[in-house]
């Protein structure tokens, strides 16, 4: 059995599949195996995966397109390793990543996860200036390198781990592919969340180490004018933090709670937007629309945030 399992879902990127898997081919840490799980694509994948003789692949492909939220749960499902890292098929990796994540981890048997820094790049692979704002915004910039213990903020209030493409996950430590089936967006956040809530250590790596890249398929850049794409996202994010303040493991309950109450008035807003009028009426029936506490709480982690340096504007 391969120490690491390098899992990527793919979906009509087959360029950009060919140097995700090139990053993989040339790490210096070889132990492993490659899982490539395909959403259906109309392109011919197993052209890109046969330049790449040299690594153990497995592949696998859907009969038809389903959602991305549970594409990745499938790849996750076909991991054999003892550890788990997930790779976005645009993404890429620096060639000590899993070196180094690998050792973290062996060092530490109480060590859930590792994660590194990370630049974003364009589409040629070019790095943009946007990536000092992101660490910002995320506090990359305010963790020390090393282990971390209690983990819960990094992962839920900072969301500094880039858990798609950045994390190397002790496969064995909780049940990653416990995922909600209706959670539409917001994965990489949740499989943080199950980090946090499984306690242990978490370690970051300050080099950056991966290469996230930002172009118009991401999922970031296609949702960020359709309106019922936004309204998608933002089912998600609902589905999201209700899971997390439901969880009586989790600590930091004003936070998820002033989170819930964000995206459902989002949702209903989104709702009136698409002159989706019933729902919208149906969404205001619920405590979470009218708890005079949340707006408070975001005022005052929006101040303590901002106090702290992470570059948060209007929603903490």
């Amino acid at each position: 059995m391969a120490v690491v399992s390098v899992v990527i879902p793919s979906y009509r990127r087959p360029h950009l599949l060919r140097m995700a898997l090139s990053s993989v081919r040339d790490q210096t840490f070889k132990d492993i195996e490659v899982v490539v799980h395909d959403n259906a694509s109309p392109d011919d994948v197993t052209a890109v995966i046969a330049e790449f003789p040299e690594l153990p692949i497995r592949f696998s492909c859907n009969e038809h397109t389903i959602g991305q939220t549970l594409n990745i749960v499938r790849a996750m499902r076909l991991a054999k390793g003892k550890y788990l890292a997930l790779l976005a098929d645009d993404d890429c990796w620096k060639p000590n990543f899993l070196e180094r994540m690998v050792k973290a981890l062996e060092e530490k048997p109480e060590c859930i996860l590792a994660f590194s820094n990370y630049e974003i790049i364009d589409e040629s692979g070019a790095a943009l200036e946007i990536t000092r704002k992101i660490q910002h915004y995320h506090g990359n910039h305010l963790l020390a390198a090393g282990y971390h213990a209690p983990f819960e903020h990094i992962a839920t209030i900072f969301r500094a781990m880039t858990v798609v493409s950045g994390c190397l996950l002790r496969r064995d430590a909780t049940d990653w592919t416990n995922i909600p089936a209706d959670l539409s967006y917001g994965i990489d956040l949740y499989i943080a969340f199950l980090a946090a809530r499984a306690g242990g250590l978490s370690y970051f790596d300050a080099e950056p180490l991966i290469q996230v890249r930002y172009h118009t398929g991401t999922v970031t850049s296609a949702t960020g004018t359709d309106a019922k794409e936004i309204a998608r996202k933002h089912q998600g994010l609902l589905v999201l933090w209700e899971s997390l303040l439901n969880d009586p493991a989790m600590r930091h309950k004003r936070y998820y709670l002033m989170k819930r109450w964000w995206y459902a008035w989002a949702l209903v807003l989104d709702h009136l937007r698409l002159h989706e009028w019933r729902s919208a009426i149906r969404r205001l029936i619920g405590p979470q629309y009218y708890d005079p506490r949340a707006p408070l709480y975001l005022i005052a982690y929006l101040i303590q945030l901002r106090l702290m340096g992470l570059d948060r504007r209007f929603l903490p």
